[in-house]
């Protein structure tokens, strides 16, 4: 692979401030220390110790969904609210952040990050709802939370590079979390047999709360999931 280090890189060019400390970007510069510092996060244990959170993020989506399917006969278009379940998620484990932005459509961190995907004043938008994470964490705030801000600070990165590597981790995760979702609820609902199939196999597992080892169980929901990334990728 050295031979490929001082290649020409593809930078985010519609971002031209928010490059040089980015995975791909360093590979001639510290691509294994980046990479060291993020890994973690993708690590079992940590993921298991977010199932918690992730998990109160869905019952507020669910609660949601169940309030808007009583209170309204007319049919809604639920794309938002799965974009705003992924923010919600990535706010907390990423950023250590407690967002409302399911139900708040006002939240600072929605606004400002629904403003930086859509590429408007991103040096007033992303850039500051980042440092401020990295400013309070810094200062000691949310320092016993799993998160990817944390792992960061820990491995002593800058504020630079604290904000570009979060800025990826926004990308990589929001609009591509939201959209298998709800492809995934589209499919369930084309394919009624398939639906009752899934539902018979989570009423089987789950017996009381829905447990991070529970899920990893079960092989329907993860072929599901997987056909729909090959229908939709």
């Amino acid at each position: 692979l050295d031979k490929y280090a001082g290649a020409p890189l593809t930078p985010f060019s519609f971002f031209p401030d928010l490059n040089s400390s980015l995975l791909q970007n360093t590979y001639a510069t510290g691509w294994k220390s980046t990479r060291t510092a993020i890994a973690p996060i993708f690590a079992a244990g940590k993921i298991k110790a977010m199932h918690e959170t992730v998990t109160s993020k869905i019952e507020t989506f669910l609660e949601i969904l169940e309030e808007k399917s009583r209170n309204s006969e007319e049919k809604f278009d639920i794309y938002e609210n799965f974009q705003r379940l992924s923010l919600d998620i990535i706010g907390k484990c990423a950023f250590a952040i407690d967002s409302d932005c399911q139900r708040d459509e006002t939240d600072v961190f929605y606004v400002q990050a629904r403003k930086f995907v859509s590429s408007v004043d991103i040096s007033k938008s992303w850039i500051l709802v980042a440092s401020c994470g990295y400013e309070r964490r810094l200062a000691g705030e949310g320092s016993d939370s799993v998160d990817l801000l944390k792992l960061l600070l820990d491995r002593g990165m800058s504020k630079k590079e604290v904000t570009e590597n979060c800025f990826a981790f926004l990308i990589a995760g929001y609009e591509t979390s939201s959209t298998a979702m709800v492809y995934g609820a589209y499919l369930l609902a084309k394919y009624p047999d398939v639906q009752r199939k899934l539902y018979e196999e989570i009423k089987e597992m789950v017996k009381s709360d829905l447990s991070y080892e529970t899920v990893h169980q079960m092989k329907y929901l993860d072929a599901f999931y997987k056909e729909t990334l090959r229908y939709y990728p």
